[in-house]
């Protein structure tokens, strides 16, 4: 489908240019008006253009969806058409980085069949495109988006907290108190820690595992599942078990179709915690008062358990 979705020119500017962009055949308006189409404006994070395409006007309805992009849900996660790029504005690679946003105006052009009952040919539509906080990719894509590579917009903050030392845990070594065990209340340390927050954009009400969201999930559903959990296996390139799930908070959107649709923002505490001398990360060690390290911890009742359960991470943007 990428092949026949690229620009195509048929001879001459104006209508002898067609772009086939999904089902809609876009015409660039060229006019002899300086400035009329495209206005450009670059800039660092906040290039916008505007610029005119005529389409038919009967096919004006399916070109927002298809200008603007849609979003589905299938199986088990999202399908997605992504929007109209601005070829004008492709890296010497060919990756697309301005997109279309918003349709800022559409207007009848061309009067069919006059004398009769009126209808036009065209609908000339002025279209905004501009720089996104995510990526999208060059073609329809379905599924899992748990990669993080397409409609996620990442943020991670570094930090550090503070940590209780274990029970006698430390020793003074000079002064009148040389040899004593340093009280339980007064020891800790500062160590490095991420908040990690995603923000999983434009997802469609039946790709949201969340039972008061979706009518067809039961149960707690694969976000409230993963809640108080950590990943399983590595995620978004952290190590397993680094990642806990601390909120899930939810912004309600309406599609250009129409349909209810949320921005699902993600926040994790991320730690880097880590035995010695192997490949041991997460939230299930803790500091040894004997070996002054970190180490793995299981519960009394269920040594087969840690401090939290693991949960696949990865289900939290699917439904099955």
């Amino acid at each position: 489908m990428a092949n026949d979705r690229a620009p195509k020119t048929g001879g001459g500017v104006g209508y002898g240019e067609v772009i086939q962009w999904y089902k809609t055949r876009l015409y660039p308006f060229v006019s002899k008006d300086v400035g009329a189409s495209p206005k450009e404006s670059f800039e660092v994070d906040n290039s916008r253009v505007t610029a005119i395409y005529d389409v038919d006007w009967e096919s004006r309805k399916q070109a927002v969806l298809d200008i603007l992009g849609a979003s589905y849900a299938g199986g088990g996660g999202v399908v997605r058409n992504p929007p109209l790029p601005y070829y004008l504005a492709a890296s010497a690679t060919g990756d697309k980085w301005l997109f279309a946003t918003k349709i800022l105006e559409c207007k009848p052009v061309g009067v069919d069949n006059p004398g009769a009952a009126t209808t036009y040919k065209y609908a000339r539509l002025t279209i905004l495109f501009e720089t996104l906080p995510y990526d999208v990719p060059g073609d329809v894509v379905a599924g899992d988006e748990s990669s993080g590579n397409y409609y996620v917009v990442k943020r991670l903050r570094p930090s550090a907290e503070y940590l209780n030392l274990p029970t006698s845990f430390l020793n003074f070594t000079t002064g009148a108190e040389a040899g004593q065990t340093v009280p339980d209340a007064s020891a800790g340390i500062i160590v490095p820690t991420f908040t990690l927050t995603l923000t999983w954009v434009q997802v469609p009400v039946g790709a949201i595992s969340l039972p008061c969201i979706n009518p067809d999930v039961t149960g707690l559903g694969n976000i409230g599942a993963a809640l108080g959990k950590v990943n399983s296996a590595e995620f978004l390139g952290f190590p397993a078990e680094t990642c806990l799930l601390m909120a899930a908070d939810l912004t309600p959107r309406r599609l250009p179709n129409g349909q209810r649709a949320y921005d699902v923002q993600f926040q994790f505490k991320v730690t880097m915690a880590k035995r010695s001398g192997v490949e041991d990360y997460g939230h299930n060690l803790i500091l040894g008062r004997q070996s002054g390290a970190y180490q793995r911890v299981a519960r009394v009742a269920d040594a087969t358990k840690g401090i939290y359960e693991t949960v696949n991470m990865s289900s939290i943007f699917r439904t099955t």
